[in-house]
Order: C-alpha cells, then structure tokens, then sequence
C-alpha cells in the first residue's frame, strides 16, 4: 500500500490524513467486543480509531509554533561533547569511531576492526525528554553493508509504562540495496512497543527525494497521543496512539550505525544488500524541541472513587473497576474524551470527563484488545497474558486537543494475595534484613516473574548457576567493598520477586534498598506489602558501566506486626541485593 512517496511495511500504520489503517475486520471488532467489554457491556459510541482521529500537519516549524528550544549540539571543536552524549555500555568505545571533524559536524568511521567486522557506535543523549519535536539534518551512510539510524529510546524499554520504547525516526539501510530492488533509496520509521519479551512493530517505508547523498532533515514530532515523522520538511509518516501505542516515560536522543545483521536479506527479499565497505555516517546538527505551553495547559487526570490505587495483585477473571476523572484548565475547553490505556495498548475510551470502564483479567478479554488484535512486529505473535503486570494510565483530551494523562497503577494477575512460601519455611526477619536470593519458593508467577528472554529459542530465561540452580531468577556473588553479596541480576521492567518476612514490632520503618544499575535513566523500584502499594524507591540516572551493587535508596514503609509478604516490582534494569529495615517509630 503506498501514500504519497511513501510505502508500508505492515497494515498498522496511519496514512496523511492519520485515518488508521487497519486489517479489515479487526475495528469493528474492536468496537463490537473488546470496546464493549470495557464500556460496561455496552456498545462504544465510535469505533476505536475515529476517537483518536488527529490531523497531521504536512509541515511542521517547531519555532512558529513556538516551542522551546531544549537541546542542541552543532559539534563544534574536536571532541563529543560529554554533558550531552554518552556511550552505552554496549557500544564501541574506540574515539575515532564517532568524533566531530572540527568543521561542526559530526562523523561515524566505519572502519573494520582486527576481525574484518564493522564495528557498532551509538551515543546516547544524557538528558532525556517526554514528549517534543526531534529533528537532525544528516548525510546517510555512503556504503553497503551497514545502516546509520537516528532514533528516541528508553533505558531498557521493556515497557512503554514503565521504562519506555524505541522510535526510529528514520534508519537509512535501503538506501544503498542493489540497484533495482523496490526499496532501494527509501527510509524506514519504525515505532517498536515491547510488552515483556514481545515486541509489536509499525514500520513505514518513504522514498527519497532528490540525490540521497545530500543532506536531509529528519524529525519526529511526538505527542501524547501521536506521532508524525518529517523527512527536508514534509510530512511521511503518522501513527495515533490507538495503532501504534503511547509512552510516558522521557527518552534518549539516540545516533548510531549498526553493521548488516544476518536476518536483513530475508525481510529485504533476497540477496539484497552487497558486501560491507568501510565508509562514514555524518551529522550536522541535532535540536530537540518541546511545547512547554501544552505541558502546562495539558488537563488534569486523575483515578477516581471505585478504583483501588494501591491494590496491585488480583486474581485470574476478577474484572477491574478503572474509573477515571479529567479536569479542563480552561472553561471554554471542555473535555472530550477519556482513554484507557494498558502497556501502552489502547483499550477503550469514553465521551466526556469520566470514564468508567470495567476490565476483566482474562486472556479473552486482551485478545479482543488492541493488546492482542495488533500482531505486527518481529514475533508475529500477541503478547502472553499470564502474570507479568498490567500497567494501566487515563488520557484525556480536550475539544481543541490539549492531552493530559493520570499516574500509572498496576494490576499483577498473580491470585488476589501472594501465595508463595518462605525459602527454608523462615520469614526474613524485620527489623532485620531481606537477602536478595533468599525470594520466596513456588517458582515463575507465583514466587516471582522474570521476564522471559527474547532472544531465547524456547523464549525462556535461563536457569542459573548460583545458590538456587532450579530457579529462574540469575543468583549471583559480587565483591561489595570487603564483603561478598550474592545479588538477584538481570532485573527488568515488569519483573517482580516475592519475599516472607515475619514483623517483631509493628510501626514505621526506614527501609534501605540495595542495588546497581548501569541504566543512564531516572526511574524507581515499588515495594508491595500483601499485595498492596506501600512505597517506592528512588533511582537516579546511572553513571557506572557496570550493575555492581554498591548503590542505596531509602523510603519509609508502615508494617504491622506479623507475618507478610514483601514484594519487589521493578520499573527498570537493576542487579538487587537486598533491602534492611530499621524501626523509626513503633505503633
């Protein structure tokens, strides 16, 4: 299917107009099913689709527009300029891989290394933004075998709720296919959604105007509910949050070259790419832009009476009660709709402030949902339900299309209390100290979730080789100072660890939660007692290239007297070693 210079890869993607374009069949029953389940048994007003129907501007000057400038690197001087980017602990750090040439432009060398390979660069934006318009003006990659992108991330991105998502604003590996091929000279946008182990892809395929050796602008312009990608000022590609998904999270800026993989002949048709050569990937400059007038005009959204804020675990087929209010600023600006969404997925909406919507936790229900109906991406399957968590936000939006959006809450479908036993049948006791690999017993979705791996061929985690070699979770020993820890590693967004604990004296208690992380991203970690919100651990933006578990963070948690169950979900990346409570003050 093509728009304009433009050709998708997958029927997920919207055209000019941002009417959503999806399978025949799959709206409607969206509307008749799912929409009617979560609008109470009762048939939506309006499809899906026409109730996030955005118009799309065909050009887009952030300045006019009046959006503030909050980022920009011209890449004066010699050297990458370290208050502003950052190398992964993954890419390459060889200097004259990535470095200005003293001209105000940026170069990637693609130069093979000892091996004969093309190594891998990327830099990472040290601040990160939700939400804004992202643009950079660039030379593609001048030879075959590798792709230059420029794109928005997350710290881990195993959840749009949680940790964020990836946004390709363009990656150039078309440009340089053989001579012939349909795709040759084109750009790919790409939004990829990851809910746990699965992946849910829109790509949209835009030729290149004009010789490809020039320079181009390419920009993004995100919104809360939308995105819009530019190529030298014109409008390519548009997606609305109903089929594409939504983030919350602020994200990276990201540059980066990657050489050919093994799998891209196959999805490119054929033979398609000649062997790899050694060239460069430059960058003139890169502006990030945000609308700090519709931050501050965006509606209020908060979870009304009837919902249980704090009450995360819950059964298999109870049905959720998720009433949302919105609040306008503005008198003449009324709210118009309310948005449920879960992991970033679409699931209903309603006219008006308030939205009532009754959700069951069933996997029949979610199949029925964008959450299941939407099979694009590298899987080819819908996400498993079972007991990784459901993070559930309210959007609203008002007449004139001012976007505000509530706090998350969370729903872990893993029985309406814990029900996992204590490791050795002995509770940690409080005050006292819960050891990381001492979690409870009763194995994946009962004692804890460890998100399955993508890359597994079973798509399974592995079992480890540490303290609990039948367990799923990674128990491994870290030098801490003088002392030893053995730490539960390899942490990620969703994942979530179950702990008894056998309180002496009830009261509040200062708990100190011990952990490393190597994720450049702000986040947090969430402390449930008996299935219940109780606090929340700060963790700032990492600056170390290793998970060593060295780092603390200390909130105060109310306990009564007795045995509990503690749990550990966590939002981002971490290696956990454990957490030390100390009573402040008794009941």
């Amino acid at each position: 299917m093509t728009s304009g210079a433009s050709e998708m890869r997958t029927v997920c993607g919207t055209n000019l107009l941002g009417k959503a374009l999806v399978a025949v069949g799959v709206a409607a029953a969206l509307a008749a099913v799912g929409y009617a389940k979560a609008n109470g048994g009762k048939a939506a007003a309006t499809t899906p689709d026409s109730a996030l129907d955005v118009p799309f501007e065909k050009t887009f000057d952030p300045k006019k527009a009046g959006w503030k400038l909050v980022f920009e690197d011209e890449f004066e001087g010699t050297e990458v300029d370290a208050n502003k980017w950052y190398r992964p602990v993954f890419a390459s750090k060889e200097p004259k891989l990535i470095k200005p040439d003293g001209e105000g432009h940026l170069v990637f060398h693609m130069e093979k290394d000892e091996t004969g390979k093309l190594p891998n660069g990327y830099l990472y934006s040290v601040p990160e933004y939700a939400f804004g318009y992202f643009e950079a003006r660039v030379k593609f990659t001048t030879k075959p075998g590798w792709w230059a992108a420029s794109w928005i991330y997350g710290g881990s991105n195993q959840n749009p709720f949680l940790d964020g998502m990836e946004i390709d604003t363009v990656e150039d590996f078309y440009t340089r296919l053989k001579d012939g091929h349909r795709l040759k000279n084109r750009m790919a946008h790409t939004i990829h959604l990851h809910t746990g182990c699965h992946t849910s892809s829109r790509q949209f395929h835009t030729k290149v105007e004009g010789p490809v050796d020039d320079w181009h602008t390419i920009a993004c312009k995100w919104d809360p509910l939308s995105m819009a990608f530019y190529l030298d000022g014109r409008l390519t590609a548009s997606f609305t949050a109903f089929n594409a998904g939504t983030c919350i999270r602020p994200l990276h800026a990201v540059l980066s070259t990657e050489r050919r993989r093994q799998d891209m002949d196959t999805w490119m048709g054929g033979d398609a790419i000649p062997g790899a050569e050694e060239g460069t990937y430059v960058v003139d400059w890169v502006r990030i832009y945000r609308d700090e007038v519709a931050a501050a005009e965006a509606p209020k959204v908060i979870w009304a009476p009837g919902t249980d804020v704090k009450r995360v675990f819950s059964a298999t087929g109870s049905v959720e009660q998720l009433n949302a209010v919105a609040k306008s600023r503005f008198a003449d600006d009324p709210i118009d709709q309310v948005y449920l969404f879960d992991n970033g997925y679409m699931l209903a909406h309603a006219a008006g402030r308030l939205g009532k919507f009754k959700v069951p936790l069933t996997a029949e229900y979610f199949d029925s949902t964008t959450y299941g109906v939407f099979l694009c991406g590298h899987s080819k399957k819908k996400p498993v339900f079972d007991a990784y968590p459901h993070v559930f936000v309210a959007f609203a939006r008002t007449k004139s299309g001012r976007v505000g959006h509530s706090a998350p809450i969370y729903r872990i479908p893993a029985g309406e209390k814990p029900s996992s036993s204590p490791y050795g049948d002995a509770p940690a006791a409080i005050p006292g100290t819960i050891e990381a690999w001492k979690f409870d017993c009763g194995g994946q979705g009962c004692a804890y979730y460890r998100t399955p791996s993508k890359r597994s061929s079973k798509n399974a985690p592995k079992k480890n080789a540490g303290p609990r070699p039948d367990e799923l979770l990674t128990c491994s020993k870290w030098p801490v100072g003088k002392t030893v820890v053995t730490t539960v590693g390899g942490m990620s967004a969703g994942d979530w660890i179950n702990y008894a604990v056998d309180v002496a004296k009830g009261g509040t208690y200062l708990a100190t939660f011990h952990y490393g992380s190597a994720i450049r991203s702000a986040n947090e970690a969430v402390l449930l007692v008996d299935g219940r919100f109780a606090a929340s651990f700060a963790i700032p933006a990492g600056t170390d290239t290793k998970s060593i578990p060295n780092l603390t963070s200390e909130a105060e948690v109310a306990l009564e007297k007795g045995r509990h169950v503690v749990t550990v979900l966590f939002r981002s990346n971490l290696t956990f070693a454990g957490i030390d409570f100390k009573l402040k003050e008794k009941l």
